[in-house]
């Protein structure tokens, strides 16, 4: 989910969930011992395709999706509304993501908890109409990036990680093959890394708060493939926080790589998946995106066969292969 105007972030603290230790030192080359210090742990689990996990706001049990790809965290207008939370409306703001717009609101929360954190007294972002799969609300990238983060969806876990003295690929401690790619740019609320589609380069967003991977109209026009173009049997829609569904049609690629991970005949879902996140500019007739635009997006599908750890020191993602199909085509996606 992507947005312009005021941004209403959640930020919490990472402290007091249980300390725990581990070492790796399964490199020659590498002589200084690292220690990860495990500063939270949360309970993940799949619903709809999506990855989600426990909270609770002013007593009352929630769901919040984990979105890498959406900056803040925000609660659905369903969701405020059930809740009987009182509701601002912020005039001018408008929060832009796939299938469209919305307009920007905010509820006064007096107690957020997720896990063992808690946050008292503040103003959550509020937007959309869709039940976002069930659950009531988005936990976003300003929170999820505070420390280096391990995805280990087969565990059910999500982990929060202080390195101390770590060399390079010390932080992957699970003695498994992994593949290792850059992070892009210098945000700190996203994960953009580079990967390769028939062996072409394109900048992929891990966007949890997809439930599947998707090719967007950029990446498909520099690749020669039409968008909404493919396999009409594997047409799947998917939705954000807009109003409209937007279709994703099925194409088979020859390969793609994440780091010297490579996968042969990869069926990956097509799709302009911002064609409403458009605005009108002064002296113009023609609109424009009011979102920047990744190439990719690499899905809920993509971390629930992988371990990732994501370290924001070293602006590296490591990935190792757990099993399962990389690329799940759902036919009732979601894309926050």
């Amino acid at each position: 989910m992507r947005r312009t105007g005021l941004t209403l972030a959640l930020g919490l603290c990472l402290t007091g969930a249980g300390a725990a230790h581990a070492t790796q030192d399964d490199k020659p080359a590498a002589t200084t011992t690292c220690n990860l210090e495990q500063i939270g742990e949360l309970q993940i689990h799949t619903v709809a395709g999506q990855l989600v996990v426990d909270g609770s706001i002013n007593g009352q049990t929630v769901q919040m999706v984990v979105d890498t790809g959406s900056p803040g965290t925000l609660l659905s207008r369903p969701a405020a509304v059930a809740l009987g939370l009182p509701i601002r409306k912020f005039e001018g703001v408008q929060f832009y993501g796939v299938g469209g717009k919305d307009s920007g609101e905010s509820a006064r929360i007096k107690e957020f908890k997720v896990g063992a954190l808690t946050a008292s007294d503040f103003d959550m972002a509020v937007t959309g109409e869709g039940d976002m799969g069930g659950a009531q609300g988005l936990l976003g990238a300003h929170f999820l990036l505070q420390a280096d983060i391990e995805f280990d969806v087969p565990d059910g876990k999500l982990r929060f990680f202080m390195p101390n003295t770590c060399q390079t690929n010390q932080v992957v401690y699970w003695r498994k093959p992994y593949a290792v790619a850059p992070m892009l740019g210098a945000k700190d609320d996203t994960i953009k890394v580079k990967v390769l589609v028939n062996g072409r380069p394109i900048e992929a967003q891990m966007d949890t708060g997809s439930s599947i991977s998707v090719l967007t109209r950029k990446g498909a026009d520099d690749l020669g493939v039409r968008a909404g173009a493919g396999d009409e049997a594997g047409v799947v829609r998917m939705q954000g926080i807009g109003p409209r569904t937007v279709p994703v049609s099925s194409h088979v690629f020859s390969s793609f790589a994440f780091g010297d991970e490579t996968i042969h005949n990869a069926r990956i879902p097509v799709g302009d998946l911002f064609v409403d996140s458009t605005v009108s500019v002064l002296g113009s007739n023609i609109g424009q995106s009011a979102v920047e635009q990744p190439q990719m997006l690499l899905g809920a599908d993509f971390f629930r066969s992988h371990r990732i750890y994501v370290s924001r020191g070293q602006r590296k993602v490591y990935v190792s292969y757990e099993g399962g199909p990389v690329f799940a085509e759902d036919t009732s996606a979601k894309a926050n």
